[in-house]
């Protein structure tokens, strides 16, 4: 009986386990940016083009071998290209390595209420496609072409100076060959990890707590 209940245990744990596991690739569109704003920049190879900057809204199926469901989820722009709004676009999920590490600490302080949503996507843009710390007008490979207070947020944070953030939190959505056609590189974005429910959390301390006690009893046995 008590082999029984060590192997439901671990079960238990096992299973919450999975709700961190998720595939590799999934399916996943833009909805809108919000909040966000509209303004004129230069990218590398599209130029000058007039964009929405702000916090991305994404929708995002996590099964794609199953029922369509899309669940919300945010992020921001990490590619110089085109969004999709189109379902069933193939997005593989990378871990954040090199520039993206950078984007991803902007990502922190933007949660954190450091900044703007509209100049945390701004500071993202200049730390992927340029020096990193001067997304003014005329400056670098990258730059808005007009001056306001995001840009100007945007570019005190970057000129205090760019962290590293944490691998483990997030995910750089990639789509390698959906925009094949278009000849341009695919709009990619970098996303959070979801946060474990408390449900899945508390089963967790359940099941450890259930081995704890199991173990004490044997040993005292």
């Amino acid at each position: 009986m008590k082999k029984f209940c060590l192997i439901t245990m671990l079960i238990l744990i096992l299973g919450a386990g999975n709700v961190f596991a998720y595939p590799e690739t999934v399916y996943l569109k833009e909805v809108t940016v919000n909040p966000g704003s509209a303004g004129e920049f230069m990218f590398p190879i599209l130029g000058k083009q007039n964009v929405l900057y702000g916090e991305y809204d994404l929708a995002i199926d996590w099964d794609k071998d199953g029922p369509m469901a899309y669940s919300p989820i945010s992020g921001f722009c990490v590619e110089y290209a085109w969004a999709t709004q189109a379902d069933k676009m193939t997005f593989a999920l990378i871990k954040p390595t090199g520039n993206y590490l950078s984007a991803a600490w902007i990502f922190d302080q933007y949660l954190m209420g450091n900044v703007s949503a509209q100049a945390a996507q701004i500071a993202i843009w200049e730390v992927m496609f340029d020096t990193g710390n001067d997304p003014t007008q005329g400056q670098g490979a990258f730059y808005a072409t007009f001056g306001n207070a995001f840009v100007d947020e945007a570019t005190q944070l970057l000129r205090a100076g760019v962290g590293i953030g944490s691998a483990d939190n997030y995910w750089i959505a990639i789509s390698p060959i959906e925009q094949a056609a278009l000849g341009e590189a695919p709009q990619d974005y970098i996303i959070r990890k979801p946060v474990p429910e408390p449900g899945t959390m508390l089963l967790l301390g359940v099941g450890l707590l259930g081995l704890v006690g199991f173990g004490r009893k044997k040993m005292f046995r």
